[in-house]
């Protein structure tokens, strides 16, 4: 079995309709998950992160210069 950040990114993959989402207080997003949100939810227009502490600032900036929306 893989780990929480694998078994998330398999499910967001599968939301390819998903309009926002709220990570905050999930210790187990990670850049690598944001990247993967950001890529398989074409219409994410929302992500909401609050007292992340795998998230850098790379991955939330990366998210905003390469969203469509």
């Amino acid at each position: 079995m893989g780990s929480i950040s694998d078994i998330f990114e398999v499910v967001l993959s599968k939301l390819k309709g998903l309009r926002k989402i709220d990570v905050s207080r999930n210790h187990f997003i990670t850049d690598k998950l944001l990247l993967a949100q950001s890529t398989n939810c074409v219409y994410l227009a929302q992500i909401l992160v609050l007292e992340r502490s795998l998230v850098t600032s790379y991955g939330i900036s990366f998210v905003m210069r390469n969203s469509s929306n």
